[in-house]
This record gives C-alpha cells, structure tokens and sequence, in this order.
C-alpha cells in the first residue's frame, strides 16, 4: 500500500469552570403562578464559565480534572494506491467530557471513494465508529452517478476541516483541501483525462464508460444525472451506445427524437411525457425541432394530468399546446395551467365555455375570467373595504434613486387573482383571511411584473399593530437587496398610519350567486390554548383580527377544501 498524500489536523479545547455554583431563582410572576402545582417553582443551578484554552499541553494537564468540560478533534485525509485500486478516504475522530463527568465520548466515522482498477468501477463507501468492535456500522456500495459524488466529497472535507477548527477565528479556512486531496486521487487513475480546474464526478464517469467501449454523444453529460443510468446490459442491446441506452430507459425512440436529443443542453423528460400522454405522440413528433428542445431543458419537473374530454375540437387542442408551449419556458406556472383546466371542467356544468388564448397576455385574462366565473357560479368574489385616507397614504409612489416603487393594497379577489398569476403563488386564498393586509410593491411602473407580495399582519396588543410578516418574490423567492429601502419606507408608513390615525378596520363584501354579504371586522375575544404536557388556559399575548360574521370564513374559497392554517405556515 503506497500512500500518495496524507493530511492531519488536530484540535483542542477546554473549558474550565468555577468550583461552586450559582443559584438561579426560577420563581415564576404571580402572574404564573398556577404552574407552582406542577413542581416548576424550584432552585435550579448551572455551572459557571471560568475561562477558555485551546492549547494541547493544557488538555493534556485537565483530561482528568471534572471542573473542565473537553473537547479533542482530530481530521485525517488519505489517498492511498495498490496494485488493484486507488483510495481517497478520510477520518473525523471526536473525543469530549463534559463538566463533572469523568468519562469521554468518543465518535469516529470515515468515508472514502475507491476505484477498482480491475473492475473499472467506483465504489462509494462508510464506517461509523469503527472504534467499537459489535456497534461499528459499514456500508458500500457501486456509484451509480446519479449525483455528484466529487463534487459532494470536496464539500465535506471543506466542511469537516472548518468543522475542527471552529474555535480557531485566526485559522485561514483552507477551501482548497478538498480539491487538492480528489485531484491527487484523479491523476492516480489510470487513462484519466480532465480538466483541472473543472472536476466533477463526469471526469471519472467518462474514463469508466470509455474503458468500457461505450460511444458518448457530444453532449452526453447533460443526461448524466437522469435516473436510471444504463447498466452493462443496457449497453449489450444498444449498440453499445449511451444515447441509445438513456432514449430506452426513459421510453423514448425515433430518428426525430434522437437528432433532437443531439442538441439539448438539459434534459427532462417527465414534461414531454406528460405531454405525449395528453396530446398523442404523433401530434407531439410532429412539433419542430426547436419546440421539443424546449419541452426538454424544461425546469419544470411536475407531470400535468387533465381531462381529455375537455378537448372538443382540433383547434382548441392547438390553442391548449400554445400555453402549454409558454410552461416550458417557464413563462407560465404549471399550476396555473392545470388549474385553468380545472375551471373549464367546473364552469361547464353551467355553461359552455371554451380554451381560446393563445398567448400570454390572452391567457392571463381568460384565466382571470374563468377564475371569476368559477368562483361566481360556486364560491363566491369578494370585496375588501379599507379607509381612503390609508389607502392613498399607502399607495403613494416610493423614490428611490432612479427607480420608483409602486404599492398597491389588493382589496378584489380579481386582484388577488391577478396578483397570484403573476408570482405563481398562493396569495389569492388569503382574500378571506381578516388580518392579512397584502401589499402588491411594484418596481418601475404600476402594471410592472418585476413585483413583490408583501404581507402584513394586523393584531392587537396594547394597541393597534401592523406588522410585515412575509415578503415573497415569483415562484416565493426571497426579495433582492434593491428592494430593501421601498420596504421601510412601506414599513414605516402602515406604522405612521396607525399613529395619525389614518387605519380604520377592514370591512368585506362577499357575493355568492344572487346573495350578498357584508361583515365588519373586529380583534377575537381572548381565547385559551392548550399547553403541551398540560391542560392549562393561558391568554394569548395578542389578538388576531376575524370577521364578525363567521359565514365569510366558512365560504369555501376558490374550489379549495377548507384547511386550518397555522400561524408558522406563512409561505404564499
């Protein structure tokens, strides 16, 4: 066994405390002091720091003394070679005492990847606490290549060595570990060839298949990460050749779709299954090249399922393709599409109605129309009434060096329809919801698609609050540091009109069919919770605010099930 490269790291702590300890006084507010039934007004102690040494020769002195909480790390990299593979592995060994104990625990785990020379195969593998002889846990297995095994690996070394010397802030962080240790363990491999500065796990991937005599396409490591890989089988019926075996294993075949499959820089296949599945595969080997590729390097991994009964004449299939021509390229959320289908099903029942957009603009109003009938004929639209004065201090435009915000307060569901067709979230739900305040913030102009959906939370403690509880871009992405100031001047307005009082409570307006309701607003009575262990009434800090009719919450919203939704789901 010749080693190739070694490294080892070493670290040490300890912690040193005071030999007495300090009281606490956990006695509860009067306020609390139902708990005392339950044993919880007692003395409690914790020990008290004394001072910090990272030295070895000071552990070394205390390993034994039970005033000193310690902590031994130790982090080993190898890359190994014999006659019959080359191994990179590496070790993380911890040893720690807390304070007042005599005994150390002792955790050791090791990882490592090995070529077999012989077999022309990777093998991924682990031991954990390979210290103990019955409880050490193994596992290996052949990489499949499926994920990015190089890459992972010089991300976990990278991490295990920032991991030892955490305590060590004057430590340069070495991001350059874990490439030094795969290259050492790449250039050791025989007939490999790569690109030093562009490792991955490709770079082992292509050498194996080639030494196998597989013929790779030009673009082969698109469908590198596509599951399943073909296997050695795979390759006896194909040729051998690796497009063929991956158009086998994802049921896809035909001249058309290979030369297309030539040029593709990702690949997808769920989306054109989907899409052969409802449209027919002869309609969809008919598309041009240029659309299949699309259809493609779609990042949309959701499968679509729709009636097909829905389809009534040729030209309607084709009016359907075209948007669904805009979901490949991301333009339109598959959701939305699906939900748009939902609708005609729906409004059907009632009266006939037809898929006539074929473009984005053209979708997005006939989406906004189908979402208002369906909501007509069995849901209901709704109305939010807020104060004039606060609705013009909101709304007012926000100037910030040569950009200029616009905030919109959304009160119809055709606007918190619109709204959440334009970001692809869920926003349009939250019309019912009596303490949610959204604000739709746009950049650049009033009708702008470059937006945020902002939520505000109205609740009451002392007094009036209005607090932003969620800010989310499309697709609920997190809002770019641009946005930071247009969001505390926003901030600082909904604070400002509560302090002129500019705020009034919302009211709703609810049409369902030929009927009519409005309700008022009010802050809930104060009402109990259940604590976990014990069935204990304890008021809540603040009140949320309801409607005072409870028949605008019962309405099942926009074809959903009703659903009780937790303070901590805040995701639009």
């Amino acid at each position: 066994m010749q080693d190739l490269y070694v490294k080892k790291f070493e670290s040490f702590k300890t912690v040193e405390y005071l030999d007495f300890n300090v009281i606490e006084d956990n006695k509860q507010e009067e306020d609390d002091g139902f708990l005392s039934i339950f044993g919880n007004n007692r003395l409690r102690t914790s020990w008290t720091e004394k001072s910090t040494n990272l030295s070895k020769e000071y552990f070394e002195l205390n390993k034994k003394n039970t005033l000193c909480g310690l902590t031994h790390k130790r982090f080993s990299i190898f890359v190994v070679k014999n006659d019959d593979k080359i191994t990179l592995k590496y070790f993380m060994y911890t040893r720690t005492k807390r304070v007042g104990e005599v005994f150390y625990r002792i955790t050791t785990n090791c990882s490592y990847i090995s070529y077999n020379v012989k077999r022309n195969c990777l093998y991924v593998g682990k031991i954990n606490n390979f210290h103990k002889k019955k409880k050490v846990k193994k596992n290996i297995k052949v990489h499949t290549f499926e994920r990015d095994i190089i890459t992972d690996t010089m991300l976990v070394i990278n991490l295990w060595f920032s991991h030892i010397f955490e305590d060590y802030p004057e430590k340069k962080i070495n991001n350059n570990l874990g490439h030094e240790a795969v290259k050492e363990f790449l250039d050791n491999i025989p007939g490999i060839e790569y690109y030093t500065d562009k490792i991955s796990s490709q770079t082992i991937y292509k050498t194996i298949l080639s030494k196998k005599g597989v013929k790779l396409c030009d673009n082969w490591n698109v469908f590198t990460c596509t599951h399943p890989q073909p296997k050695t089988k795979d390759y006896k019926k194909n040729g051998p050749k690796y497009l063929d075996s991956i158009m086998v294993l994802n049921d896809l075949n035909g001249d058309k779709l290979k030369r297309v499959l030539h040029k593709v820089k990702n690949f997808n296949p769920l989306l054109f299954k989907s899409a052969v599945n409802f449209f027919g595969k002869d309609f969809m080997l008919g598309q041009s090249d240029e659309t299949l590729i699309d259809i493609f390097e779609s990042k949309c991994d959701s499968h679509f399922y729709a009636d097909f009964s829905l389809i009534t004449s040729k030209k309607e299939r084709n009016n359907i393709f075209e948007i669904f021509k805009l979901v490949a390229k991301g333009e339109i959320d598959v959701h939305t599409y699906i939900d748009h289908f939902r609708f005609i099903r729906n409004i059907r029942r009632f009266e006939h109605v037809k898929w006539n957009s074929t473009t984005y603009d053209d979708f997005r109003e006939e989406h906004l129309n189908l979402t208002e009938l369906n909501q007509y004929y069995t849901k209901g639209t709704f109305t939010r009434i807020y104060g004039d004065r606060f609705v013009d201090y909101i709304s007012n435009p926000i100037k910030y060096e040569n950009e200029t915000y616009y905030p919109e307060i959304l009160k119809t569901s055709k606007d918190y329809n619109l709204e959440s067709f334009v970001q692809s979230n869920c926003v349009k739900g939250y019309v019912q919801r009596a303490s949610a305040l959204i604000v739709s913030l746009r950049k650049g102009d009033k009708e702008s698609k470059e937006r945020l959906t902002v939520e505000y939370r109205i609740s009451m403690s002392d007094s009036i609050q209005i607090d932003r509880v969620q800010t989310r871009g499309r697709f609920n992405q997190d809002p770019g540091l641009e946005w930071s100031f247009a969001l505390e001047v926003l901030d600082e307005r909904m604070n400002s009109s509560l302090v002129y009082n500019l705020f009034e409570l919302p009211k709703i307006v609810c049409k369902v069919g030929n009927k009519e309701l409005t309700s008022t607003s009010k802050f809930e009575d104060p009402n109990v919770n259940t604590m976990r262990a014990y069935r204990i009434s304890v008021l809540k800090s603040s009140r949320d605010l309801i409607w005072e009719d409870k028949n605008i919450t019962n309405i099942d919203y926009a074809g959903n099930d009703i659903v009780t939704i937790l303070d901590d789901d805040l995701n639009f």
